[in-house]
Formats: C-alpha cells, sequence, structure tokens
C-alpha cells in the first residue's frame, strides 16, 4: 500500500483490482473555534442588523451633504416644489422607515420593589374600608 489511500489487490487470474479507501475526517470545530463566541457574535449582528444596514447609508448621506453649496439645495428646493409626487414617496418612506424603528426597538423594562414602601398609618385604608368602595 502507497502513501495516497490505494491498495492493488492481484486475484488468480491476473487481473488487478483497486480498492480506494477515504481516510479524510471533518475538522473538529469545537476544537478549533469555540462556538459560544460563534453564536454570540452571531446574535449581535442579527440583533444590530438595522443599524448594521443603515450606518453605511447615513455615512454616505452626510459626506453627500457636506459637499452641498447653497445654489445644490435652491435647485433641489425648486425642483421639489413642481414633483409632488418625489415629495409624497420620500414623505411615505421617511414614515414607514420611523414606523418600523420605532416598533422593533426594544422596549425599557423598570423593576419596582414595593415591598420597602410601607405608608404612614394616616394613609392606610382597612379591608371593610376597601371592600365598601369596591361594591360602590
Amino acid at each position: 500500500m502507497d502513501g495516497s489511500g490505494e491498495s492493488r489487490l492481484g486475484g488468480n487470474d491476473g487481473s488487478v483490482g483497486v480498492q480506494i479507501r477515504q481516510t479524510r475526517r471533518l475538522p473538529d470545530f469545537l476544537q478549533s473555534v469555540n462556538l459560544k463566541y460563534v453564536k454570540l457574535g452571531y446574535h449581535y449582528v442579527i440583533s444590530n442588523l438595522l443599524t448594521l444596514c443603515l450606518l453605511p447609508l447615513a455615512v454616505v448621506i452626510s459626506v453627500q451633504a457636506s459637499q452641498t453649496n447653497p445654489d445644490d439645495l435652491r435647485h433641489l428646493w425648486l425642483h421639489l416644489q413642481y414633483n409632488l409626487v418625489s415629495v409624497i414617496v420620500c414623505s411615505a418612506v421617511l414614515v414607514f422607515g420611523l414606523t418600523v424603528y420605532v416598533t422593533t426597538r426594544p422596549r425599557p423594562v423598570y423593576l419596582v420593589d414595593f415591598s420597602c414602601y410601607l405608608p404612614p398609618d394616616h394613609l392606610k385604608a382597612p379591608f371593610s374600608r376597601f371592600m365598601d368602595c369596591q361594591e360602590t
């Protein structure tokens, strides 16, 4: 058997057969990369996907805005003044983008511990008074 993974077998009738053995194995990813960090990185990318997509757009817009002069702004105003369709489409895209942003942002969580608060005696209501207020 030579180093290529092949072995030749000879039969009694003079024919030669070839047997091929594959010794390659898949790489062990558990040893090369800790999957915990891959999962963490994937979570960060997916969680901030909208920001990662809009960041290059914001950079391009800011670069273009920094290179405009007042004459360009006047031409833009004159163009938009007589082109109502462009204004409506831009407004709709802006409203849609803001709606998506507001609905997908995480909500704040406030933790309030009520077990620490004991009101003074003049603010306490007995149970019978509470039940009387509930009936009316």
